[in-house]
C-alpha cells in the first residue's frame, strides 16, 4: 500500500509503484488523501496500481474514502 497526502502530478506515488513493481513485489493500492490528479496522473498510476482510491476531500472519480464524519468528530470532541 502506498499512501500520500497532497497528489497532483503523483510522480512520487508513480515511481514508488514502479519500484515496488520492479522488485517482484505484487501491485500496491494507492491511496490519495487529496486527489489533485493534474493531466495524466490519475491514468498512469492508474496502470500501476491494484487500485487506486483517496478520500472525498476533493471531489474525483477516486473517492471511496468519506471524511465528513471524522472532521465531525473531531471538531465535537475538540480534536
Amino acid at each position: 500500500m502506498l499512501i500520500d497526502d497532497i497528489v497532483s502530478s503523483g510522480r512520487t506515488m508513480i515511481e514508488a509503484a514502479r519500484g515496488m513493481r520492479a522488485q517482484g513485489l505484487p501491485a500496491p493500492l494507492c491511496v490519495a488523501v487529496h486527489a489533485l490528479f493534474a493531466e495524466q496522473a490519475f491514468a498512469e498510476r492508474s496502470k500501476l496500481a491494484s487500485r487506486v482510491v483517496s478520500t472525498d476531500a476533493v471531489p474525483h472519480a477516486s473517492n471511496a474514502i468519506p471524511i465528513g464524519g471524522l472532521v465531525a468528530e473531531a471538531l465535537r470532541t475538540g480534536f
